[in-house]
């Protein structure tokens, strides 16, 4: 007797399809499965690192959504960064509130102004915090080029002749 080659062996469950039916399920709910659709991202993959500013890696994604990527990318490297323009941008407010706030606003708008403020100050004090932390590294770096005494001269020379402007 000759049996159908698609049809299962009677001890077998018939044949299901896995790959499709996760396909179906994903696709119910409107989602994708990672690396599939369409990538709106510029991908950097050159040989064999990369950098992008100041970031460096094997893949370097820029998830940035500009009308024009590469304008975008164009005037973040050779013009300024997103947070240079934006303290440009703060600063240049500050100025006005501080030189022509009007006398009357309403609520609303005054909080929008006592907002920048309050961005400004907390962007200074973040500056502030990361010199601190810096400064702190150094000195635990000092310390530990204390525990080799010739290296710690050597170095020690270094850094006073940076701090005396070379």
């Amino acid at each position: 007797m000759d049996k159908q080659p698609d049809s299962p062996a009677p001890d077998q469950a018939p044949w299901i399809d896995l790959p499709a039916i996760w396909r179906s399920g994903w696709r119910a709910f409107g989602l994708q499965a990672p690396l599939s659709g369409d990538v709106n991202q510029a991908f950097d993959a050159a040989p064999p690192i990369s950098s992008i500013g100041d970031q460096l890696g094997l893949i370097n994604i820029n998830a940035t959504r500009a009308g024009d990527a590469r304008l975008e990318q164009r005037i973040t490297e050779q013009v300024a960064s997103y947070g240079r323009q934006l303290g440009w941008v703060v600063d240049a407010l500050d100025v006005l509130i501080r030189t022509g706030r009007p006398a009357v606003l309403d609520s609303d708008d005054a909080a929008a102004l006592d907002q920048v403020t309050v961005l400004r100050a907390d962007v200074e004090a973040a500056k502030q915090q990361l010199a601190q932390e810096r400064i702190d590294r150094l000195v635990a770096d000092i310390r530990i080029l204390r525990q080799d005494p010739q290296r710690y001269a050597t170095e020690l020379q270094h850094l006073r002749r940076a701090l005396e402007g070379d």
